[in-house]
Order: C-alpha cells, then structure tokens, then sequence
C-alpha cells in the first residue's frame, strides 16, 4: 500500500514481519526534523508501537510504524509557510529510546556469526 505524507511524498511502508527493520527506522527517526505538531504525532506513534510490542499484536505494530514512516521528513527543506523544523525533543527522544530498549528484548539472540538467527540445537 502506498500512502502520501504531509509533504506530498509517496511512502511504500517497509514489508516483512513486525520486527523487520525497526532499529533502521528508529535511528533515522533520531535523527529527523519535524515541525513541533508532527513531533507531537511522531511520539503518540511511537506510543502505539510500544503497547502494541508489549502485546504481541502484531497488527496494530506494523500498522503504527507503517503510518510513522509516513511523517518522516520532507528530503528537500521546509517550504514556505510551513512551521519551523526542530530536531526531535526531549519526551519523544525518551519514547523512542524506551520503544529502543523493548525491541530489542523482542529480537532473536545473534548466532556465533552475529546475524541474529535462532539456530536450533
């Protein structure tokens, strides 16, 4: 499904299962800037996938982080008119960091070739 984001991109969501690729996004997210409002989006976002983690709904995971790939950045720069960028603030750093710590619990331990697959015994 592609969706459009508030600059006008269009934004294929990322496939796989529920865990694949998060810690990419999330790092980008670290670094993006966003307008006060869309910060505000950004952590309510990032709220939902950590409930939905803790869960193990699947569904309402993929949906949220679908939908906070959709708020990243305009890659040309702000237009006219358009609220001022800011980096990503405190309280949405915190929900970040925290949804960070909980993925990781979530991940497969890495192999003796450290690319985090299970092998059976």
């Amino acid at each position: 499904m592609t969706t459009v984001d508030g600059g006008g991109r269009q934004c294929e969501p990322s496939g796989g299962g529920p865990l694949a690729g998060e810690a990419d996004i999330l790092a980008d997210v670290g670094e993006w800037e966003l307008s006060a409002e869309n910060w505000s989006r950004v952590g309510e976002l990032l709220g939902r996938m950590r409930s939905a983690l803790g869960a193990a709904d699947r569904e309402s995971f993929t949906k949220a982080r679908d939908h906070l790939e959709t708020h990243a950045p305009p890659r040309i720069g702000t237009r006219i008119g358009e609220p001022a960028a800011v980096p990503v603030p405190e309280v949405v750093r915190e929900h970040l960091d925290r949804l960070v710590h909980d993925l990781q619990d979530h991940l497969p331990e890495p192999d003796g070739d450290g690319n985090g697959v299970v092998t059976a015994d």
